[in-house]
């Protein structure tokens, strides 16, 4: 009976989505934040000889840099003077994008006081989920299942990164049905979906990390239906129960 039952199921969702081509937004997974994400950096700027011959000057050019970075869409977190670097003074600064943050120090630097080097940081969020991506650090968790990557050849699709639990129980050049099955502490490593259906067949509860490092835990309801926009993340089953989700892929 349960087979028939999600047979009947799968033709249920594929019948309703495929009826209604822009269905309910309401209750979505998955929502687009309002405002850009904030990254970390850490800039470096060191005197060139025109800086130091201007070092009274300094000060100044720390508020004028200061408000560079506002102005460009980032946000001062910390200032300090450094001694025994090769360089003279740090910035700590939020940024929504390396781009951004290239354009900030770059107009800053155009003024010949300093030369520069900018760092990428990461949170500790950021680097757990950067690490539990890594081909064969399956040891990390629990029940680890295998590796990165990406279905528009930056992120991996679900069956090349994490087999093991999933199923596929039909597909066709429209959309792809998956049967998913995890026990707590399984871990599926970053990948990518296209705009899906899930209906949740058994609790499960779920710890959810983005690129971004933004860290969402979900705990979900049996027979609860829900829709996501495309998406890129990776999960970490932390319910007490096996998880039992089947989801419904569209490809166009």
């Amino acid at each position: 009976m349960k087979s028939i039952a999600k047979g009947s199921l799968v033709f249920l969702l594929l019948v309703v989505f495929f009826g209604n081509p822009l269905p309910c937004r309401a209750g979505t997974d998955h929502d687009t934040e309002k405002g850009a994400t904030m990254h970390t950096y850490m800039v470096f700027f060191g005197f060139t000889a025109q800086g130091v011959r201007n070092i009274k000057e300094s000060p100044a050019r720390v508020e004028a840099a200061k408000r560079t970075v506002k102005s460009m869409g980032g946000e001062m977190k910390a200032f300090y003077g450094i001694l025994g670097s090769q360089f003279d003074t740090i910035f700590i600064l939020k940024a929504p994008s390396d781009v951004a943050v290239a354009k900030m120090v770059l107009a800053i630097a155009s003024g010949g006081n300093v030369r520069t080097e900018t760092h990428r940081l990461f949170t500790e969020d950021e680097y757990r989920s950067i690490i539990s991506a890594l081909p064969g650090s399956a040891g990390v968790a629990k029940h680890a299942v295998i590796e990165k990557g990406g279905r528009d050849m930056k992120h991996s699709d679900i069956m090349e990164v994490a087999p093991k639990g999933i199923k596929v129980l039909f597909e066709n050049d429209r959309v792809r049905v998956l049967d998913s099955r995890h026990e707590p502490g399984e871990i599926e490593p970053e990948h990518s979906h296209p705009p899906y259906v899930i209906y949740v067949l058994s609790d499960a509860s779920q710890k959810i990390t983005t690129p971004d490092g933004k860290v969402v835990e979900k705990h979900l309801k049996a027979g609860q239906v829900l829709w996501s926009e495309a998406v890129t993340h990776s999960v970490v089953y932390t319910g007490k129960t096996e998880a039992h989700i089947l989801a419904v892929e569209l490809k166009k």
